[in-house]
């Protein structure tokens, strides 16, 4: 029985190592092209609680962590895009983080005429960037963005699943 319960904690411990072997040249820049992939698979653009029971929805948070991870020079990477969702989250982040000429982007993306679908609430509309760049303040606003980045150090259990989902995506 020894001898079985020895040999049990040797392959648990044997596996945990090739794990952490395998991610541990995971880097933040891995972290954020796979936190891009996964928004982009989503596509879909959502207010601040879509989510069940009126909590944020995952892409939200997606939103947070994208926001928590990027660079000026990341989010001005993704206004050039092909995927709709990071060019909307680019330039929201821009926003936020108080870019010095948020017009002039505006006006690069006033011209993308890309589909794009929007869940506000429990509505769901097909549009697309340029309308939902002219309307961001009917969802985005400043304080939203704060909160969200205050509650993603707090939901422990969404960290982890986007933290599983990231690394499954290596």
């Amino acid at each position: 029985m020894v001898k079985i319960f020895t040999l049990i904690i040797v392959i648990f411990s044997y596996s945990n190592v090739h794990a952490q072997k395998k991610h541990s040249n995971f880097t933040a820049n891995d972290s954020l092209s796979a936190l891009q992939l996964h928004i982009c698979e989503n596509n879909i653009v959502t207010s601040a609680t879509v989510g069940i029971g009126n909590k944020p929805s995952m892409q939200w948070y997606a939103l947070g962590y994208l926001l928590k991870l990027s660079s000026i020079e990341d989010l001005l990477q993704m206004l050039k895009a092909k995927c709709a969702v990071l060019k909307i989250y680019g330039y929201i982040g821009l926003v936020y983080k108080k870019y010095p000429t948020p017009d002039s982007l505006k006006n690069i993306l006033d011209s993308d005429s890309s589909a794009i679908t929007m869940l506000s609430g429990c509505i769901a509309t097909n549009t697309t960037i340029n309308k939902v760049i002219n309307t961001t303040e009917s969802w985005y606003t400043e304080p939203e963005i704060a909160k969200l980045l205050s509650n993603i150090a707090n939901d422990t259990l969404y960290r982890k699943d986007l933290f599983t989902g990231i690394r499954s995506v290596k």
